[in-house]
């Protein structure tokens, strides 16, 4: 602890000059990342709407069987298990967006049982495995394109989706245990290390967890495919445009999908993000809008084609079964866009839509590099639109999902005041804040300088906007009271704990969330309402912290503090880097995170674990 005085003075001075500093030597970004821009939460629901006209009934959804095809050229309407499952996504989506009513004809509850009433009667092959090709006018297996059975990854991808209607719509868990579990047999699949070399990279990692959700991890090559992603992450590497890549199978399709119907994964969320930086910085090296995935081609042949970031031998940049020249794929760029806001992002969308001239069914897939548009309708692309469009909507401005909205609003502008806990003493225990809270409201601070075109940032004492009342008030008296007008209509930003921190005590004593600061034994805990469960620490060794957002007097309000200094910059580091190692951590209203040491070395790093605990929506 440190007794630096001056309400207004030399810690609020060291945080705006190193702000300034900081945020215009890096105004381009961490590692190249660009100016952030936002659009409205109406545009995303246009874009959700157009791709959702792709599974309409007379569509691609056939109006009898309430199966969905997986292309409307060339007459193809076949399904995979993959293919169902993004039927299955894409339905949830539409509901969770609000374009897809759950009642009547054709809405989400009518389509659902559609698809149970074809899991539950469809032929299986021997063994009880499913055929890799359905027919949608009949919901029969397509045995004039293949005799063969589905394998692992399709499989997988199916049994994500199937989870996930578990979790939106538990009414079915009873249905779909019955139909994977009894139905199905899919022991065989998941206890088979052979029926696993049929995937790799990602791909496999990603599809294991659709085995996982109904417990075949006790299988061993389930679980290794799950603990794939660290061997990947530590594995050989290759730099290109000057990003480091794991040298494996690795394209946008699988890390749009981890992030978009998986728990965040911090290690995952690394790659995501610097999967579309080597793309960002490919399109400013070569002036090429790059976007590369899976998909369609529009050529007689590859008719489909796999476009490799990095492959197995190392080599970057190629496009597989064959050369062609590469597409940049629109669902990319939504997916990015959803992802991380940028310019880059944005652009790539309206380079890519604006060489589209029909949206009758949906979205279209891309454009090449030498500007020839590749106009299939496929479910895979309006089905990653939809998925991009929920994972915005569901966290919308105004909650940390939604972050850094409105601290940086959708055109840039910063308007954030951050308030710091004084060094001096602090009623009712007397606790002094610690420099390491201004230390990590810096790179919070540089963060939002970043993704900023214009614009204030503002650094406040928690003396100067708040005081202490006397403590024989009446009873119900608050005992912090706020003085707003010296915030004016600026969003703020508290950074430390109750007890050294009065703005954030002032949000506590409130108690309008369900975590709270509580003392067993002379020892805090962070207590939650929720669970009924008390947070403690371990000095050095991990440390547990809140985050919770606010809108009070016309602003918005973000308050982080941890039980020790530890947490409270774990809290910062989050809110630093939540567009690239924590990408996809923050959602709802409040959260609990917890921080352990990943080292040993007693500090917060990108080296620790972060992970969340229990939120509140």
């Amino acid at each position: 602890m440190v007794g630096m005085a001056g309400r207004l003075g030399s810690s609020v001075l060291l945080f705006l000059l190193l702000f300034a500093l900081f945020s215009s030597a890096c105004f381009v970004g961490q590692e190249g990342f660009v100016v952030r821009a936002d659009v409205e939460s109406d545009q995303w629901v246009s874009w959700a709407t157009k791709a959702w006209r792709f599974f309409q009934p007379g569509a691609a959804v056939d109006a009898t069987t309430g199966l969905c095809g997986a292309s409307l050229i060339q007459n193809w309407p076949y399904f995979t298990e993959w293919d169902f499952g993004t039927y299955i996504l894409a339905v949830l989506d539409a509901e969770e967006i609000g374009i897809l009513p759950r009642a009547g004809l054709w809405g989400s509850t009518d389509r659902l049982n559609k698809i149970m009433t074809f899991l539950q009667s469809r032929e299986l092959a021997s063994g009880d495995i499913p055929y890799v090709w359905h027919d949608a006018r009949t919901g029969t297996p397509a045995r004039s394109l293949s005799n063969a059975t589905t394998g692992v990854s399709d499989l997988g991808y199916l049994l994500i989706a199937l989870h996930r209607v578990k979790t939106q719509r538990p009414e079915y868990a009873s249905t779909i245990n019955a139909i994977v579990l009894e139905r199905m047999n899919l022991t065989g699949l998941a206890s088979d290390p052979v029926a696993w070399t049929n995937t790799a990279g990602i791909y496999e990692w990603y599809v294991a967890h659709g085995f996982k959700y109904f417990g075949f991890d006790q299988y061993d090559p389930v679980q290794d495919a799950l603990d794939s992603l660290g061997a990947i992450i530590t594995g050989p590497q290759v730099t290109t445009y000057g990003v480091t890549l794991p040298i494996t199978e690795f394209t946008s399709e699988p890390l749009l999908l981890a992030a978009f119907t998986l728990p965040p994964e911090p290690d995952m969320n690394s790659l995501i993000y610097k999967a579309y930086l080597a793309q960002e910085n490919r399109y400013h090296a070569t002036g090429n809008f790059t976007a590369f995935s899976e998909g369609n081609t529009g050529l007689d042949y590859p008719g489909y084609v796999y476009e490799w970031i990095v492959q197995p031998d190392g080599q970057t940049w190629v496009t597989g079964p064959a050369a062609i020249t590469p597409i940049a794929y629109i669902k990319v760029g939504f997916g990015f866009y959803a992802l991380f806001r940028t310019q880059y992002a944005l652009d790539l969308i309206n380079h890519v839509n604006a060489t589209f001239t029909d949206f009758t069914y949906g979205y279209w897939d891309g454009v090449d590099e030498a500007g020839r548009v590749v106009n299939s309708l496929i479910d895979r692309t309006n089905g990653i639109i939809l998925s991009s469009a929920r994972y915005v909507l569901k966290d919308p401005p105004g909650s940390l999902g939604g972050y850094p909205l409105p601290f940086v609003s959708g055109t840039g502008l910063l308007n954030t005041t951050f308030v710091i806990g004084d060094t001096e003493p602090h009623p009712p225990v007397g606790w002094r804040a610690y420099t390491a809270d201004l230390m990590g409201s810096l790179g919070v601070a540089g963060t939002l300088g970043q993704l900023s075109s214009s614009g204030n940032l503002l650094a406040k004492m928690d003396t100067s906007v708040a005081v202490w009342n006397d403590t024989s008030l009446t009873v119900g008296a608050e005992r912090v009271v706020v003085n707003w007008s010296k915030l004016g209509n600026s969003n703020v930003i508290s950074i430390g704990g109750p007890l050294v921190n009065m703005l954030t005590y002032h949000y506590e004593e409130l108690g309008d969330t369900p975590f709270s600061l509580t003392w067993a034994g002379g020892v805090p805990y962070i207590h939650s309402d929720l669970s009924g469960v008390s947070y403690s620490y371990n000095v050095g060794v991990d440390d547990y912290a809140v985050l919770s957002v606010y809108n009070d007097n016309g602003r918005n309000v973000l308050v982080g503090w941890g039980l020790t200094h530890r947490g409270t910059i774990a809290v910062c580091q989050v809110l630093q880097y939540f567009n690239s190692q924590y990408a996809g951590l923050l959602s709802g209203r409040a959260m609990i995170l917890k921080w352990a040491d990943g080292n040993g070395d007693a500090e917060v790093d990108l080296g620790d674990e972060i992970s969340v605990v229990e939120s509140w929506s």
